[in-house]
């Protein structure tokens, strides 16, 4: 049901006798995790524009997959819920591609459903709401490319340096997204990314759509021009 351009594509599925194998596009380049960490180690922050660019690609990836339809036309429900930047592949022509469509929450998915007070997901990019209720919507998304977007324009890294899982979903919760480092951000850019990482999911942007649309408007004045 998913075909976009910032979308890995199935290229076929293919039942043996010991499993199911899936093809999947191959997308030669590296993916964001790797450039991330590469700027860090290097105390280097992507220029705003790029920054943009790359989170505008991810967020029109997301519109896609939150407006699926099944073959009655009526709403698949999907949200990714594992948006972070290990699951957005780089290609060396500079096309960003959403993949790892593993842990998608959906109406009407054949599997088994998520026992209570267990997430899903890579803990650094789980929404407070979603750790705190487990119930799962777009909004939860924005917020993990509120993230990305926070990591690309800060050159750092999100709740890190603890390793303990109940503790960083404690920070998450209770303390959220230390926006100290975006002091040298255009202060528009940094709005937009305060407001898609808000805690409170009703303060959020409603949609990715909307969240382009802002992201985008704070990006006018920088010399970024839409690819639409």
């Amino acid at each position: 049901r998913l075909n976009h351009a910032n979308i890995v594509k199935l290229q076929d599925i293919v039942e043996g006798a010991d499993g199911t194998y899936v093809a999947l596009e191959y997308v030669p380049g590296r993916d964001l995790r790797e450039v991330l960490t590469y700027l860090y180690e290097r105390h280097r922050k992507t220029p705003p524009q790029s920054a943009g660019y790359v989170v505008v690609e991810i967020l029109r990836a997301l519109e896609h997959a939150h407006a699926a339809v099944d073959g009655l036309g009526k709403s698949l429900g999907i949200v990714h819920r594992d948006v972070n930047p290990s699951i957005v592949l780089m290609s060396a022509e500079g096309a960003i591609k959403l993949t790892d469509f593993g842990l998608v929450h959906m109406r009407g998915r054949i599997s088994q459903p998520t026992a209570p007070r267990i997430v899903k997901g890579k803990i650094r990019y789980l929404a407070p709401d979603y750790i705190e209720t487990q119930n799962l919507s777009a909004s939860a998304d924005v917020y993990g490319a509120g993230l990305i977007l926070f990591e690309l324009l800060s050159g750092e890294f999100c709740f890190a340096g603890d390793q303990d899982a109940v503790r960083i979903m404690r920070a998450i919760v209770r303390e959220g997204v230390d926006y100290g480092p975006l002091e040298s951000t255009p202060g528009p850019l940094a709005a937009v990314d305060r407001r898609a990482t808000n805690r409170d999911p009703n303060e959020r942007n409603r949609s990715a759509g909307e969240l382009r649309s802002a992201l985008e408007q704070a990006l006018a004045p920088l010399g970024y021009v839409s690819s639409t």
